[in-house]
């Protein structure tokens, strides 16, 4: 997705919400207001999937059509599902993409002091 005067300046308005542990006992308003921006900004950008993605950790991925059912289906039956999975494909390919400029953005609202090193990420909790 090209960079636009839109991106830019909602892409700003998050410079003052940032993930951060330096300010003791306002962390909890913080992610709660922090997240909000996010959403509305992903939500105004990409899709209202992705606010909700932000917002509630909800995924709304899109689903792929059933193959026509009978032995022979007929030509028009395949013909349209044939459609159907090409809409399906572009339609996951541009949710897959969306969600993963989201995480980038979550991800660049964060302060360092919060950030996971590389060996930490994906490791259990005892």
């Amino acid at each position: 997705m090209a960079t636009t005067k839109e991106d830019n300046k909602g892409f700003s308005a998050l410079k003052n919400h940032v993930y951060s542990l330096s300010v003791a006992g306002k962390q909890a308003d913080g992610y709660t207001k922090t997240t909000k921006a996010i959403a509305e900004y992903v939500g105004r950008i990409y899709s209202h999937d992705m606010n909700q993605l932000v917002l509630n950790g909800t995924e709304s991925v899109p689903v792929e059509p059933d193959y026509p059912e009978g032995e022979a289906p007929f030509d028009r039956d395949k013909a349209v599902w044939s459609k159907r999975y090409d809409h399906f494909l572009r339609e996951e390919t541009k949710y897959n993409d969306h969600k993963a400029k989201v995480f980038t953005i979550v991800y660049g609202q964060c302060e360092k002091a919060t950030l996971l090193p590389n060996a930490q990420i994906g490791a259990k909790r005892v």
